[in-house]
Order: C-alpha cells, then structure tokens, then sequence
C-alpha cells in the first residue's frame, strides 16, 4: 500500500495533494475533471487538511476492498485508463505506455509477459468483460 501511495505522492512529502492527484490520472491518460478530482478528496481526506495523507489512503482502501460494487467499477475505470484506443482490450504496448507514465521502466517485451499471466484466450492481449468479476476475499 506505502508503494502504491508513493506513486501518487509525487513530490515525497508524505501527503497526496489534489494536483498530485488529478496528475496521476492525467499520466494514465484521464483528465479528471476538476468536480471529479473534488469528489475523490472528499471522499479520502477524512482529517479535512486537504491533503490524504498514508493512513487516510490505506483506509479508503480497505473500504472499498469491502465493496465489491465499488471495487468493479475501480477495476472498469481503471481498465478505461489502460485501453487508450478503447477497442476493449489492453496490449503490451498500451501497458507499456501506463506503465512508463507512472515512472515504471517496462519495456514491451516485458509487458508481453505480464500479459500472458492473464491472457485467457491467447491472443496477447487482455480483454474487457462485460461481466466483469471480482471477489474481494
């Protein structure tokens, strides 16, 4: 969780600001709206300083792990920000591009491989379901 949380505290100061925050999904390639950036903060700012701070983060996270509803469409938005032609699949390429935004150095070769461990039809790419599912235990 501390690893994920550096990724979005861009400048280490231990705090997520609303910038850091809307930057993050702008690198994944989704502007985040300035009402949805706000509604993100209210909802994980519990103390109210403006910033998330560790704790807060690690809290939200584990609500939402509880629901299984928010929990898929977590994993549809974040599906969206990974499939940038939005033909409903992800491809070494495209992971390679989510990755590297993220400050992650992956090559396409690599992601190649990651794919793989989730490729359900062999096809080198990993696929949208419309039912997607997730079981959060």
């Amino acid at each position: 969780m501390a690893r994920v949380f550096l990724k979005f505290d861009a400048n280490g100061d231990g705090r997520i600001s609303r910038s850091e925050l809307a930057a993050l999904f702008e690198s994944l390639g989704h502007a985040a709206s300035d009402d949805e950036v706000a509604r993100m903060m209210a909802e994980a700012d519990a103390d109210g300083d403006g910033f998330i701070s560790l704790d807060e983060f690690a809290v939200l996270n584990a609500t939402v792990a509880g629901d299984a509803a928010a929990v898929e469409e977590d994993l549809r938005h974040a599906f969206r920000a990974f499939d940038a032609d939005g033909n409903g699949t992800i491809s070494a390429a495209e992971l390679a591009r989510v990755l590297r935004g993220l400050g992650e150095s992956a090559s396409v070769a690599q992601c190649r491989r990651m794919i793989e461990g989730g490729d359900q039809n062999g096809d080198g790419l990993i696929s949208s379901s419309r039912k997607l599912r997730f079981n959060p235990s």
